[in-house]
C-alpha cells in the first residue's frame, strides 16, 4: 500500500470484514517520525505545518471526500431490500438523464442502452442510479447509511477522526434554512452532491456488504504485550452494526461487485 501510494496525495485502508482488524492503512504525503523523536525543531515543525499537502493529515480517518460510484452499493441495497426494484427491473440510459430544467450526464456519453441492477453496477450506469434514488428518496439513503456506519465516527483506536456528512432534509433545513430539492437526490444517489465521506467509513460499507449485514468497529491494536512477552490486554471484535436484510439482496450486489473488476465491461 506504501510503495502504490509513493509519490501521490491519497490514504488506503485494508479491513479484515470479519472482525474489522485493520490490515494495511496508509496517508500519503507523510512526515518524518524520527524528527519528533527527541523533540521537533522550530524550523522543522514549521516546515510540516506550513506545507500544503497537509502530511500531517491522516487522510484515512480525517480526509472527507465525495465517495462518487462507490456510493451506489449504498443505494442498491436499500432499494433490493425495500422492494423498489428487483434483479428484473431496468432503465434505459442515452447518457443522460432529463430532470427538471436541466440534464444530470451518464459518464458514458453514448449511454449503456437498457440497464438492469447487474449491469448498472458492473458498468457504473449512472442514469440507473439516478432513477434508483429518485424511487427512494434522500431520507431513506440517509438513515440506511448512518445505520451502516457512514456520516459519523467509525471509533477506530485513532485521534482526531472526522464524522463525514450523510445529507437529510433535515440537515438541509436546519443548516441552510431552506427545502430539500429532489433534483439533490438525483446527485445524492451517485455518491455526489451533499455526500462526504472518509475511506474508513467507506470501507466498513464493503465489509457490511461482505459480511451481509454487520460491521465490526476498526481496530488497528490486536493485544498489549507486556515485557515478560505475556499478554497484558486482548481487544475483542466489536459489532458497530448488525441490520437482518434479505439473503437475495447481498447475493445480487456481490455478484455485480464481482463484475466490477472481472467481467470485460466492469469499470474498475
Amino acid at each position: 500500500v506504501e510503495k502504490a501510494l509513493e509519490g501521490k496525495r491519497g490514504g488506503c485502508v485494508a479491513l479484515e470484514p470479519k472482525t474489522g482488524a485493520v490490515v494495511a492503512l496508509a496517508s500519503r504525503p507523510a512526515f518524518d517520525p524520527n524528527k519528533f523523536a527527541s523533540g521537533i525543531t522550530k524550523e522543522d515543525w514549521k516546515v510540516i505545518t506550513t506545507d500544503k499537502a497537509h502530511p500531517l493529515q491522516n487522510r484515512v480517518i480525517q480526509g472527507r471526500y465525495p465517495p462518487g460510484s462507490t456510493f451506489k452499493i449504498l443505494t442498491a441495497l436499500k432499494a433490493l431490500e425495500d422492494g423498489l426494484i428487483n434483479n428484473n427491473t431496468s432503465f434505459t440510459c442515452r447518457g443522460g438523464f432529463p430532470f427538471g430544467n436541466r440534464v444530470f450526464k451518464c459518464w458514458k456519453k453514448g449511454g449503456h442502452g437498457t440497464v438492469s441492477i447487474h449491469r448498472g453496477i458492473v458498468e457504473s450506469c449512472d442514469v440507473f442510479f439516478y432513477n434508483v434514488g429518485l424511487k427512494l428518496g434522500v431520507d431513506r439513503i440517509h438513515d440506511f447509511g448512518v445505520a451502516v456506519g457512514l456520516g459519523k465516527v467509525t471509533g477506530i483506536d485513532l485521534p482526531g477522526e472526522a464524522r463525514g456528512l450523510m445529507p437529510s432534509t433535515e440537515w438541509k433545513k436546519k443548516t441552510y434554512g431552506v427545502p430539500w430539492y429532489e433534483g439533490e437526490t438525483v446527485s445524492v444517489a451517485i455518491g455526489q452532491g451533499a455526500v462526504w465521506l472518509t475511506p474508513i467509513q467507506l470501507v466498513q460499507l464493503s465489509s457490511f456488504t461482505a459480511n451481509e449485514g454487520i460491521t465490526f468497529q476498526p481496530q488497528i491494536v490486536n493485544k498489549i504485550i507486556g515485557s515478560d512477552g505475556k499478554a497484558l490486554k486482548n481487544f475483542e471484535p466489536v459489532v458497530a452494526a448488525d441490520i437482518k436484510m434479505k439473503k437475495e439482496v447481498f447475493k445480487i450486489v456481490k455478484e455485480g461487485m464481482q463484475g466490477v473488476v472481472n467481467e470485460p465491461s466492469g469499470t474498475a
